[in-house]
């Protein structure tokens, strides 16, 4: 289930940062909003998708990178 989650955040960072970055992204969600990835809700997971995905994209926009 973690390496489930950690591939999918990974995905989510690679759309929006390099891949020299990505891995810092995926450490610090993982490591700080999926301390136990069991206890997680689909509506949790989506949120939390949506929360990123706002914030890189973000990230992207005031840093140049497309």
């Amino acid at each position: 289930m973690q390496s489930l989650l950690r591939k999918n955040v990974a995905g989510l960072g690679a759309k929006y940062l390099n891949r020299r970055q990505t891995p810092i992204v995926l450490e610090v969600i993982t490591d700080e909003l999926i301390k136990d990835a069991y206890t997680i809700s689909i509506h949790q997971l989506c949120f939390m998708n949506h929360l990123c995905s706002n914030n890189l994209r973000r990230a992207s926009t005031l840093t140049g990178e497309k």
